[in-house]
């Protein structure tokens, strides 16, 4: 696996690592380097930082904000799966080697010991992708969701025809070809392969006269360019949409496309699995013991009266069927799972409750010591690691809560 970037590093993790991996090392460094992080408020609580320069504070905290970006760019890259696969595998944008893509690059270097010449150096290159992250709701995950955008982009530039200047000259390096040769060493064996030259980026041609007073040169001018991005019910968070060749352009360049990366707003105690919705709701003990009507307000605004039976199992789901989301491919619907949360009555007298319940589980054989309880919520290996992470100095978060 190919960690060229260094991404799963940045989110701790070993090349390879799963999605969900990825989402949840995503989650914990967010935590860990927010603003009102663990990380920050070590920081500003060392005797180290106060004694600083405002100067240096201000570059302190900069260094972490950029470890913060590098997270993000490190995050948007491998939730997504097809980019994922293309950085695991060095092909595509995340190539390793110029004009190479995967073994289509090799088959361009073996193409040269036959003196022929391979397809793939015939294509043209590709101008880079716009890319804009969407943030969604369960609510417009189930409803859906139109919104328009202004999406700013390169295009070439009219009046000079994307040449830079009123006329041009052929490139003297690669001889207005485009391509110069580069030799590149396979153990042994050393082989000569095509590369866009780097002195006219592949044109062929440098410009030549007066500037053009457009683009000043770059061949290129900032475009501004508005568009619908409909989010159809039942959207995943990270299936992207795509509008193909209305990304960057370049003189010689394949288009590039306008991707939107679909990024889900998290609530607590709410999850989607597959089609299935599956979240917490209170339910009173007597509804539990007995059955009877619990409410929910769903997230696509309807106010759902959900008829239930005698709870034997605290663990187990309330499943309503095709209250999940609606899946766009054969428009069927996932099912709405309820967790209970039993709630019980303060003050209820034991005396009484036990003429109506008679206890299931009596008292076994042998001796039994006296011990005390209390209640609370039982940790997570996550929050372990974050707590002894916390005792090495500074404010650990779960001692806040000891105060109430």
């Amino acid at each position: 696996m190919s960690d060229s970037k260094e991404f799963y590093k940045v989110l701790g993790l070993s090349p390879g690592a799963s999605i969900d991996e990825v989402k949840k090392a995503y989650k914990k460094k967010q935590f860990d380097l927010h603003p009102s992080g663990l990380t920050r408020r070590k920081l500003k609580d060392s005797a180290e930082y106060k004694a600083l320069s405002e100067e240096q504070k201000a570059a302190k905290d900069a260094k972490l904000d950029e470890e913060i970006s590098k997270v993000n760019e490190a995050f948007t890259c491998l939730s997504d799966e097809n980019k994922k696969k293309e950085y695991d595998t060095g092909t595509g944008q995340y190539s390793q080697y110029p004009g190479m893509d995967g073994f289509s690059g090799f088959a361009d270097i073996f193409s040269h010991f036959s003196g022929g010449r391979s397809s793939r150096q015939q294509q043209k290159h590709k101008a880079k992708n716009v890319e804009s992250d969407i943030k969604i709701t369960y609510r417009d995950m189930f409803l859906g969701k139109k919104a328009t955008y202004r999406v700013k982009r390169q295009k070439i530039c009219k009046p000079c025809n994307g040449k830079g200047s009123k006329d041009t000259v052929s490139c003297s390096r690669c001889g207005g070809s485009g391509n110069i040769q580069q030799r590149f060493s396979m153990g042994i064996s050393i082989s000569t392969v095509l590369a866009e030259c780097p002195d006219c980026n592949g044109l062929g041609y440098k410009s030549k006269g007066p500037v053009c007073s457009d683009c000043r040169g770059e061949r290129v001018v900032d475009d501004f360019w508005v568009v619908q991005c409909v989010i159809q019910p039942g959207h995943q968070e990270n299936q992207a949409i795509k509008f193909k060749g209305q990304g960057h352009e370049y003189p010689g360049y394949i288009p590039g496309d306008v991707i939107f990366n679909i990024c889900l707003t998290p609530v607590c105690g709410c999850d989607r699995v597959n089609d299935n919705f599956v979240c917490s709701v209170s339910i009173d003990i007597l509804t539990a013991l007995t059955g009877g009507v619990i409410y929910y307000d769903h997230p696509d605004g309807r106010k759902l009266a959900v008829k239930v039976s005698q709870i034997q199992n605290f663990e187990t789901a309330i499943v309503v069927p095709n209250e999940g989301f609606p899946n766009s491919k054969n428009n069927k619907k996932g099912n709405l799972y309820l967790k209970p949360k039993i709630l019980v009555n303060k003050g209820i007298e034991r005396s009484k409750l036990s003429e109506y319940l008679k206890p299931l589980i009596s008292k076994p054989e042998g001796v039994y010591g006296n011990v005390s309880s209390c209640f609370g919520t039982a940790p997570t290996p996550q929050e372990e690691e974050e707590a002894s992470r916390g005792n090495e100095g500074g404010f650990n978060p779960s001692d806040f809560f000891r105060f109430f």
